[in-house]
């Protein structure tokens, strides 16, 4: 839809994603810290899913600049870190888990968008800009402040108004439009398709086999020194990483200065790999 509709109407993409980032994306980030059940498992996965993207960013940054030198390495490792955790994830989590586990797994996330948030913005910001803008401009997205408003509106049970309240599936489905909208919106900017294998090949490669081996060696780890993790825990932290690149990064992308067409693209395949890759590694993994 999102292809069609720029084609006849020319919707300019830089409106939609400060859209998502400024307003629809805070406003289910808040809700998200707001309804969460508060527990001691609030604080641990969320946390441990922080680090996980912390380390398999960076180790992709580091990993991608022996073949890349300029600024692109910073969008590819922000493309082999974002992962599709909410609107594709958590209906696979629905499918695959008891309640428990797909409690723990919503839980989990939350560090993903915190981690997108901070670190991950810095990432690209880098990019264009210098280490003080990068962080001013880092201040400046409203995400992370929406989480932790949320957290401490939900820790100090304050309740909504069910004004309010009633807003929140529209903010949700809201962003799950806009999300897939704004791919549409990116294929349609393509005029042709030139950019080296290099920018198809390693985020496809970080996404799909970086973001499991990572979280495997993490959990082997856990199991031999530490025992932190629970099994189900495990479950959860292992399809979250074999999720495909996240719709966010077009918008992102697009607001930092790099290419949406090439992005979008990459977004594309990496779904569309998905559909095959998902299942197999599921049987694999023994996920089910």
């Amino acid at each position: 839809m999102g292809f069609v509709i720029t084609k006849t109407l020319k919707i300019n993409m830089d409106d939609i994603s400060k859209l998502l980032i400024y307003l629809i994306t805070p406003m289910v980030a808040f809700f998200a810290g707001y309804n969460i059940e508060l527990s001691s498992l609030v604080l641990f996965s969320p946390a441990i899913f922080f680090v996980l993207f912390f380390i398999v960013q960076y180790s992709a940054f580091y990993i991608i600049s022996i073949f890349v030198k300029d600024k692109r390495r910073r969008i590819l490792s922000f493309l082999t870190v974002e992962k599709n955790t909410g609107y594709l994830g958590l209906p696979v989590a629905m499918f695959l888990f008891d309640e428990n586990i797909v409690f723990m797994y919503m839980i989990t996330i939350v560090g993903g968008v915190i981690a997108e948030s901070s670190i991950g913005i810095y990432m690209i910001s880098r990019g264009n800009y210098s280490f003080k803008q990068s962080v001013l401009k880092l201040l400046k997205i409203p995400i992370i402040y929406a989480v932790i408003l949320g957290l401490f509106l939900n820790f100090a049970n304050a309740t909504l108004p069910d004004m309010v309240l009633s807003y929140e599936d529209y903010f949700k489905y809201t962003y799950s439009f806009l999300g897939m909208f704004i791919i549409g919106i990116g294929l349609a900017g393509i005029k042709s398709i030139k950019f080296g294998k290099l920018f198809l090949i390693i985020p496809i490669l970080g996404s799909f086999v970086l973001w499991p081996c990572i979280t495997l060696g993490i959990i082997y780890l856990d199991d031999i020194f530490y025992n932190f993790i629970t099994n189900d825990l495990e479950k959860v932290f292992l399809l979250a990483s074999i999720m495909p690149i996240a719709a966010n990064v077009i918008p992102f992308a697009n607001l930092f200065g790099y290419d949406t067409e090439k992005v979008s693209f990459v977004l594309v395949i990496s779904t569309l790999l998905a559909l095959i890759y998902i299942p197999f590694i599921i049987y694999l993994l023994g996920l089910m």
